[in-house]
Order: structure tokens, then sequence, then C-alpha cells
């Protein structure tokens, strides 16, 4: 009886840790009906480390429209330099699309490929993206038809970094890789000193070879440099030169402007009547250039009135008064110096004859220099010292009036003198042309 019950309790025993077993089994390997045995988390995680499928998530998002997203995949896929990712980033950026929300991935991008790798050189588009971006451009991440209506300075919202140096820096890496834009910005953030200390010399080679690949206005930069002397000695034979190049090229009037100043001024040509027949002939090139500037064709106007003023050859009053007045003609579109010196020359004209008529001439010449520059006010301050004297001279039965009408124009001659002419922080433009911006 008690082997029965021994045997008994054994093989309740055994039933029991099968049964357990069973559930264990049941519980840890047979997964439920409702869920997989193995996660997507697992498989989409490994999956990451492969730019094949982040490439296709990026593509899946831009086909869908959905820029952010699509950049985003792109950026992180270009980070095994995948080259299709690569290519895609790149003309994303350059279409600005995604490019605001994804800027810091972009910005490490374009460092990590605007730098030579082993035997790779640097990326131009990145180089030239990132010196725009460093020079503070708030416009660098949109599409090329946005940038066109964009303003670089004042945007409301910072899209952008600003260190000069940084910029010159990729502008300059650029331009030793034959961009012709960055050659140019080089050129003139060296002769401007932006972002590096001033070197007038090294900014003219990157410009040469600009010029000499037939950008005139690039040779009239070169050529305006030799002519003033800015911060240089002053070469103007050699400023002929470029002057000619950019003739050459398309009629530049500000050359033609300045080789006839040139001529007039006997830097070049042989004979005073060679001389003066060439300065005429281009003086009046520029009068009939469609592209010539209002103050282009007023200072031309005026000079050629003054030739035919002075020189025994052309003398001739009647063309000098028409000159003169076409000067003043054109000044009423634009005010500039040169309308103010020719209303001065027809009011000094009639000044002996009829005082009336030469008041007229100063007072209009007065209106249009208090709309130009100090600097310019001060250069033609006569105009206040001609007014008080022609007040002066006109009203002798009136010595009361006619003292007191010389003093306040005498007063508004010292008042302007006696001003400070503080020049402007060093520009960003040399003659009108932006150092950022490639001319034409």
């Amino acid at each position: 009886m008690k082997k029965f019950l021994f045997a008994l309790s054994a093989v309740t025993m055994a039933v029991n840790v099968n049964a357990a077993q069973l559930e264990h089994t049941n519980s840890m390997d047979v997964p439920s009906p409702t869920s997989l045995p193995v996660g997507f988390e697992a498989v989409f995680q490994k999956s990451m480390d492969d730019p094949n499928v982040l490439f296709y998530y990026g593509a899946k998002a831009f086909e869908n429209g959905q820029h952010d997203e699509a950049l985003k995949w792109m950026l992180e896929a270009s980070r095994y330099s995948f080259a299709p990712a690569v290519e895609n980033v790149k003309h994303m950026v350059h279409h600005g699309l995604g490019s605001k929300a994804n800027r810091e991935g972009v910005v490490d991008f374009l460092t990590y490929f605007a730098q030579p790798r082993g035997a790779e050189s640097a990326d131009v588009f990145a180089q030239i993206y990132l010196a725009d971006y460093y020079r503070g451009d708030s416009c660098v991440w949109l599409s090329p038809e946005e940038k066109a209506t964009c303003v670089v300075e004042g945007s409301a919202e910072p899209l952008s970094a600003t260190d000069l140096e940084k910029a010159y820096f990729y502008f300059e890496g650029a331009a030793q890789q034959g961009d012709q834009r960055s050659q140019y910005v080089t050129g003139m953030m060296n002769i401007l000193g932006v972002g590096v200390p001033r070197n007038v010399p090294l900014g003219i080679s990157y410009l040469k070879e600009i010029a000499d690949n037939g950008q005139p206005n690039v040779a009239y930069i070169i050529g305006k440099i030799y002519q003033d002397g800015y911060w240089m000695v002053s070469d103007r034979e050699r400023a002929n030169t470029w002057f000619q190049k950019a003739i050459s090229y398309s009629q530049h009037p500000k050359s033609t402007l300045e080789t006839a100043k040139n001529f007039e001024a006997g830097v070049v040509g042989e004979t005073e009547s060679g001389r003066i027949s060439s300065a005429v002939a281009l003086y009046k090139n520029v009068l009939d250039s469609i592209s010539a500037t209002v103050e282009d064709k007023s200072e031309a106007a005026y000079r050629l009135g003054l030739i035919y003023t002075h020189y025994s050859q052309y003398r001739d009053q009647v063309k000098a008064i028409h000159y003169i007045e076409r000067a003043v003609e054109l000044s009423h579109t634009s005010s500039n110096e040169f309308g103010v010196k020719a209303l001065v020359w027809l009011g000094d004209k009639e000044a002996s004859s009829d005082l009336t008529l030469a008041v007229n001439h100063y007072l209009e010449a007065e209106k249009q220099l208090l709309s130009l520059p100090l600097n310019i006010q001060q250069r033609h301050a006569v105009v206040w010292q001609k007014l008080a004297n022609a007040h002066a001279s006109g009203q002798k039965d009136n010595m009361e009036k006619s003292t007191r009408d010389f003093a306040f124009y005498m007063n508004k001659y010292h008042r302007t003198m006696a001003k400070t002419h503080i020049p402007a922080k060093e520009r960003a433009s040399y003659e009108g042309f932006s150092a950022f911006t490639f001319p034409g």
C-alpha cells in the first residue's frame, strides 16, 4: 500500500512539472496571434545605417511634396558620401527646397564638402554657398527666382551668419579653382579691405584675369584704380590701357569718358590738335550712348562746352552754350555736380550784362547743390559766394538790403564749409560696383 501511494505521488509531481514547463514554453516561445515575434523597430534601426534606405525615404518624401522631410533624409544619406544623395542635396539647396528648416544640417554638409578630401578638390558649390552665408546673405537659402527680388540687408528673419573672415576664406578657395564670381569678390574684398586687410595689388591680380576674359566693367574698375591712385600711386597711362580694353569689349561709356579726359589732359596723344579732336569725339560718343548714366552725359556735355570755350581750334560760343545748356537739361533729370558747374558757368556769363538772369542761374545751382552730399556741397560752395556778391552788386541804391543779402549768403557759405564731412564706413562697393555682386 505504501509503495502504491509513493508511485501515485511521483506521477502527480511529474504531471505538474510538465504542465509548468508547457505553460512556460507557451508564454516565452510561442507568439501571440496579435503580435509578431520580431518588431519593426529592431529592423528599422539597423536599416538607418544603409544610405540606400535613407535615400529611399528622402525620395518618397520629395515625391509627396514634403521638402523639409526629404532634405532631412538626403542629408542623412549624404553623411555616407552617397553620391546620389549628395547630388540631390545640392539640387535642393540650390532651389531653396527645405533649406530653411534644415539650415544647421545644410551648413554642416557644406562645411564638409567645402574642404579638400584626400585627392578630391574642395567642392566649389559648397564654398560659394558658405561664403555667401558667412557674409550675411539672408537670401542664400531661397530659390534663384526668390533671390532675384530678395533684399539681403535688413531681413526680418535671420537666416544667415556674419563672419567676413570666413566668407573671404571660402570665396578665395572658390576663386583659386577658377570660379569667376569668386575671383571678382575676392579681388574686391582685398581692394576695399572687407573681411581681410586691404591689399590693392593682390585685389587687382584677381580682377585682371576676369578683365582679360572680356568683362568691361572689371577692366574699368582696374583702370579707375590706376587713374585715381586709389591706395596706390596714380598711373594714368596704365589706367588708359584698361579703359581702352573696356571700350574694345563694349564701348563702355565710363571708360570712354575717362579716356576722353586723358586725351584732353595730354596723358595720351601727341599733338594738341589730335588730342582735343579725339577727346571731342569720345565725349560725343558718351552723349550718344544708351548705356551712359545721366551724370556721365552731364559731364561729357559740360566738358564739351569748356572745349568750345577755351581751345582756339574749337572756339565757338554757340556750340559752347548749347553743350552747357545740355548739361543743365540732363541735371534736371538727376541732380549732379556737373549740372551745378554748368549753371555757374551760365551765371558767370550773364553776370556782366543781366544780373537778374545770373542770379536765377546761381539760385538753380544752389537748389541742385543742396540735394547733393556734403562733400560735393563744400566742393562747389562758391555758389553762395557768387549769390552774395551778385545781390550786393545789384542793390547799390539800397545798402541796407544789399548788406543783409550779402550776409545771408555768406553765412550759408561759412556754415557749409564749417561742417565736418565724415566719410561713411568702409564701403562694400567701388565706383558703384558692389563687392559681392558680379557686374553685368
